[in-house]
């Protein structure tokens, strides 16, 4: 009797351990499967700090073309990066609105992810970031871009625009502006040959618009009289020169230095042996 239940014990035991056995080999798989995921989604510093620090070639750039688009050709322009320096719009350095901005811009990619398995989920991960992207850029833009105005009329001396110009019309362009920049290059990323540079071409054309609408407009002056004088004028050159550039910054922003490194052609392992991450 006693040996009967001791067998019976000992079944029971062993079904018991199998169980668990069976379970931890499961919850193991399942955690490898987590951690997997998890090293997809990992952070990148290197998209973070190529960020941050190109925040404040954005700052120059935009500083340069606000300074071209409000003044007029009798007026001495002061220095872009002077005026990056010492402008301290709404208190706070422009410089440091820059950075903070272009460092929260390529964070914002990051956190959507980039493990798609098709064509399809690579589309529609790439629009994500994209939209991603444009609502935080978008939404510190908010500041940032009225704070370059007000840079450049306080350095310049020129006519303080009005509260309602500089917070209500501005704010529905600069937002189309930044949904076909950011959503552009995100899509534009996957694309190679002619097709890559009509869709930089077109998106240079639109935004630059856009740009020059939006500041011209918290700088409470005529949109389409304004842009037609400047397009007519040779600061026009220089201003399409300096959208070119961003553009170009915004694409190696969203594709990171390894991604725009590589577009420009630059081996794989060239990249690799430089320590560039692809991810």
């Amino acid at each position: 009797m006693i040996q009967r239940i001791a067998s019976q014990i000992e079944t029971i035991a062993t079904k018991i351990f199998s169980t668990n056995k069976v379970h931890e080999n499961t919850k193991s798989e399942s955690n490898s499967n987590i951690q997997t995921k998890d090293n997809c989604y990992a952070i990148n510093e290197q998209k973070l700090i190529f960020g941050g620090v190109s925040g404040l070639a954005f700052g120059i750039l935009d500083l340069r073309v606000a300074r071209g688009a409000l003044i007029s050709k009798d007026v001495l322009p002061i220095s872009a990066t002077s005026m990056l320096v010492k402008g301290r719009p709404f208190g706070i350095p422009i410089s440091a609105q820059y950075f903070g901005k272009y460092f929260a811009t390529a964070f914002s990619k990051q956190i959507v992810g980039n493990s798609p398995t098709n064509e399809t989920e690579d589309f529609n991960n790439k629009l994500k970031q994209g939209l991603m992207m444009t609502i935080i850029n978008n939404s510190i833009s908010q500041i940032t871009d009225r704070g370059v105005v007000k840079t450049v009329v306080n350095a310049h001396r020129l006519p303080v625009p009005s509260q309602t110009a500089t917070q209500l019309i501005p704010t529905a362009i600069f937002l189309k502006r930044d949904l076909f920049l950011y959503g552009g290059q995100a899509l534009a990323e996957g694309l190679n040959g002619p097709s890559f540079y009509l869709s930089q071409a077109a998106i240079i054309g639109l935004t630059t618009t856009l740009h020059l609408a939006g500041s011209i407009a918290a700088a409470d002056k005529p949109i389409i009289e304004n842009i037609t004088k400047i397009i007519r004028e040779p600061r026009f050159g220089e201003i399409l020169f300096l959208r070119t550039t961003r553009v170009g910054l915004t694409f190696a922003l969203v594709a990171g230095p390894y991604g725009f490194l590589n577009k420009c052609g630059v081996s794989d392992e060239t990249l690799v042996n430089f320590g560039i991450r692809n991810d």
